[in-house]
């Protein structure tokens, strides 16, 4: 079966259109639209039989992505508003995972894993920052200087570092883990106590104590929003 629309005409349909007796009117619509990237479908319901076609309830654009109440999707299968499952999700290797585990991104697709369990929720490992101002890491099995954000937004820092320039950066964290204003720590350094600032440029600064060495250790700040 071939419908014809005519000549053709841009961003004009062909339509297979559904009444019944009762109405007289379009109650349901299927149409073929045609662009210049060429052809999509379109298909209408009616929630409304005097008024006909109300809704574009899902549309096929050109590139084959699917919107259902979105009129041009930009990805395969593109959803404006709720979404209701009452199976299972899938991630890219077709698990459904098992109860308690977590979807989570892998970079080029989605992998369910076991959700973090006591203590604080890591979701990425331990950062090795770039010193300046001469500053390097004390050594000795002490803990090398780090970084991390766990996943509520909390950055932690540790190590032990020394031979570096008071008043000047240790390293500079990413922009990624910087607190919202200058957050100050009180440290120990050289078995006294000391003062050490995060700003909010990223740079972690030790104010007060000994070149010796200074312990970053238990600096915990919650990132700026």
């Amino acid at each position: 079966m071939r419908l014809w629309g005519g000549s053709y005409v841009e961003g004009g349909y062909t339509n297979i259109d559904f009444s019944n007796s009762g109405t007289g009117g379009v109650i349901g619509r299927i149409g073929v639209s045609n662009t210049g990237a060429g052809s999509g479908l379109s298909f209408g319901t009616s929630n409304n039989y005097g008024t006909g076609i109300t809704n574009e309830a899902m549309v096929i654009d050109p590139a084959g992505n699917v919107g259902i109440g979105a009129a041009t999707p930009s990805t395969d299968l593109h959803v404006d508003g709720n979404v209701r499952v009452t199976g299972s999700y899938r991630d890219s290797n077709n698990s459904a995972g098992t109860s308690g585990q977590v979807l989570s991104s892998s970079g080029g697709g989605t992998d369910w894993v076991d959700a973090p369990s006591g203590g604080t929720p890591v979701v990425e490992a331990w950062q090795t920052p770039t010193f300046t101002n001469s500053w390097a890491n004390f050594g000795g099995g002490y803990n090398p200087a780090g970084y991390f954000k766990d996943n509520s937004g909390v950055v932690h820092l540790r190590g032990l570092v020394r031979s570096g320039v008071l008043g000047a950066a240790i390293f500079t964290l990413p922009n990624t883990h910087r607190p919202p204003g200058r957050a100050i720590f009180s440290v120990m350094s050289n078995n006294l106590a000391a003062r050490v600032d995060v700003l909010n440029n990223g740079q972690v600064v030790p104010v007060s104590g000994s070149s010796a060495w200074i312990s970053l250790e238990g600096i915990t700040f919650r990132v700026a929003p």
